[in-house]
């Protein structure tokens, strides 16, 4: 089970991989340097973070790569 795991998530850093440009990485290095900074001192961090997580693990495989292609 977690051989298929360690495949699959291979698998969908290949894609990414490919598609991806150097403009889309620095956006998501931004996006992520932000989403999870912790010095805003206004104590909603952890509902932030935990809203984006919630919305990351509901988006399907077939739904990212349909919004790669």
């Amino acid at each position: 089970m977690i051989e298929q795991l360690n495949q699959r998530q291979g698998h969908a850093r290949e894609q990414i991989g490919r598609h991806e440009s150097r403009d889309e990485k620095r956006w998501a290095h931004d996006f992520a340097t932000r989403a999870f900074a912790h010095d805003t001192g206004q104590g909603r961090d952890y509902l932030q973070v935990a809203q984006l997580v919630q919305c990351q693990a509901n988006v399907s495989r077939h739904r990212v790569v349909g919004l790669m292609g």
